[in-house]
């Protein structure tokens, strides 16, 4: 078991070196959104984050790293109406008030979890 994950470090990391440092930023913008996309995907999933209010808290992701790399300076505005907007559709698609604090919450910080904090990875252009 050790010697496959030992096989696959060798082959992965320099990869992810040549990917990181040779390719154009854009490239590494689609691997930070990707590895953000999967970390979000299984932050709400062990959250208990499901149906709509996951789809866009994945979108928000991916949204927010975009904004960080293209426009740095509309970030925090962006991270406030994403978390607006999910907090609305919590509101919305769950009438019920059983956990709706737990669900919001969980929510709005996976978005500041995981992208804002692979969010400081992207220089600015």
């Amino acid at each position: 078991m050790h010697l496959k994950r030992l096989v696959v470090a060798l082959v992965l990391v320099p990869v992810l070196y040549l990917y990181t440092m040779y390719l154009p930023p854009q490239y590494f913008l689609l691997l930070i959104t990707l590895v953000s996309t999967i970390g979000l995907a299984e932050f709400y999933a062990l959250s208990g984050i499901a149906g709509l209010l996951r789809y866009t808290g994945l979108f928000w992701g991916a949204v927010l790293l975009s904004i960080q790399f293209f426009s740095r300076e509309y970030f925090s505005e962006t991270l406030l109406f994403a978390s607006l907007v999910m907090l609305t559709i919590r509101l919305f698609v769950k009438r019920d008030a059983a956990g709706s604090v737990r669900a919001a919450t969980a929510a709005v910080f996976g978005l500041l979890y995981i992208p804002g904090l692979l969010s400081f990875q992207l220089k600015h252009h």
